[in-house]
């Protein structure tokens, strides 16, 4: 059976800017200076928000229906 090793995530610290890279189970603290605040960094890949296509074409129908009906 393969187990597979999660991907280290990288954080930025809140308090100094140092890139930080954790595993699962590691401490959330910042390797340089001890803070407990961490950012997770923004990914490159993009990403399929389904939802927000939802409301765009929510929204058309919306204004399609106004446009009908008062004659905008």
């Amino acid at each position: 059976m393969d187990s597979q090793q999660p991907e280290p995530v990288s954080y930025i610290c809140g308090d100094c800017g140092a890139e930080n890279t954790l595993k699962p189970g590691d401490v959330i603290q910042c390797r340089e200076c001890g803070y407990r605040i961490l950012y997770k960094k923004r990914t490159r890949r993009s990403m399929s928000l389904p939802s927000f296509h939802m409301e765009i074409v929510c929204c058309c129908i919306y204004l399609t229906v106004l446009t009908f009906f008062f004659q905008i």
